[in-house]
């Protein structure tokens, strides 16, 4: 939250405590100690009505919810979509691979044309 275009409204020092108090755990006992911070310089800017994604930052449990740690994807996920994207590769390499197989060019130009024509295209 510190990197972000409100980022440049606080000084170095408002940065290191609560980068502190983000280290710390975010305990709710030092919410005192960066809520000043939050209500001069990161409240401005995100409401419901600007139409920004980020949270108000009002309530403790609200800049709590922005401190936690993003995972990303589970593995399961991401494994799911790349064998779809796999499995959905390998039928274009297929229908490529029957049209030049069944086609009435030089067998010689099938073996070089082939290979050449996807690695001209960055498809491998």
């Amino acid at each position: 939250m510190l990197r972000v275009r409100m980022g440049e409204y606080t000084t170095d020092s408002e940065k290191k405590d609560i980068s502190e108090w983000v280290d710390e755990g975010t305990p709710e006992d030092g919410f005192s100690m960066v809520k000043p911070i939050f209500d001069r310089d990161y409240i401005k800017c995100p409401s419901l009505t600007s139409g920004l994604s980020v949270p108000p930052f009002i309530t403790y449990e609200e800049v709590k919810k922005a401190t936690g740690t993003d995972l990303g994807e589970p593995i399961k996920n991401l494994a799911s979509l790349s064998h779809i994207h796999l499995f959905g590769i390998r039928f274009i390499f297929l229908t490529t691979g029957l049209i030049f197989s069944l086609s009435t060019m030089n067998l010689y130009l099938k073996f070089v044309q082939s290979p050449c024509l996807f690695l001209l295209s960055g498809s491998i």
